[in-house]
């Protein structure tokens, strides 16, 4: 089941969750790259990896002036000074989202929190983790890049952190994805990293190789 509802005076789109199915308790976090919207990686939805968990895909809180798709969202505008700033409340405000949907269809119980971010989507999803959260259980980051150093404390407990990157990405290259990797290692983080034959894009085999990780 699927629906779209206003959290936080956000669009977030819900699935696989029916509010007497006791036996779900893992929240996972899909965030977009920018210019998309929530319905961009909706598609997680419909694979076997994500079956048995509640997905919540949000809206980018900053809508774009775009002259092709009126639909064109981010969480922190490149092309302002405020960009930093509004990063940083972008992942404030999916706190607060995530601890209305703990309240809303949880009772407010402890549950586990895994996150896949794409582009821009990945580095808020690293903000979000390392500065509003305190244990994660599988962190994705696909196409994307470290945020600023500045903004990371190392200090979230982390099961799985996994890096995916296309070789032949021309918008964040994938250096970015080496410069990550050796990062979250050197911080003594469990981190797999796989490269891919494709472009700024989410390759078909990802699925494949997140598969064992926890996602129940």
């Amino acid at each position: 089941m699927n629906k779209s509802l206003l959290i936080q005076d956000t669009k977030v789109i819900i699935c696989n969750f029916e509010p007497k199915n006791n036996n779900v308790n893992h929240l996972i976090i899909f965030l977009h790259g920018f210019g998309a919207n929530a319905e961009d990686l909706t598609f997680f939805n419909n694979t076997n990896v994500f079956n048995n968990t509640f997905n919540i895909y949000p809206e980018g809180f900053i809508q774009l002036n775009n002259q092709f798709s009126i639909n064109s969202y981010c969480w922190g505008d490149f092309s302002q000074n405020q960009y930093q700033n509004q990063m940083r409340a972008s992942a404030l405000k999916l706190n607060k989202i995530i601890n209305q949907i703990k309240l809303d269809f949880f009772d407010n119980q402890s549950i586990k929190i895994s996150i896949v971010g794409f582009s821009q989507g990945g580095m808020l999803a690293q903000l979000l983790a390392f500065t509003e959260l305190d244990k994660i259980e599988n962190l994705i980051l696909l196409s994307t890049m470290l945020p600023d150093f500045n903004e990371i404390q190392i200090k979230t407990n982390i099961n799985n952190i996994f890096v995916g990157h296309g070789i032949y990405d021309e918008v964040i290259q994938i250096s970015n994805a080496d410069i990550m990797y050796d990062f979250y290692n050197n911080h003594g983080y469990k981190i797999q990293y796989k490269k891919y034959n494709t472009s700024h894009s989410i390759d078909n085999t990802l699925l494949n190789d997140i598969s064992d990780y926890k996602f129940y």
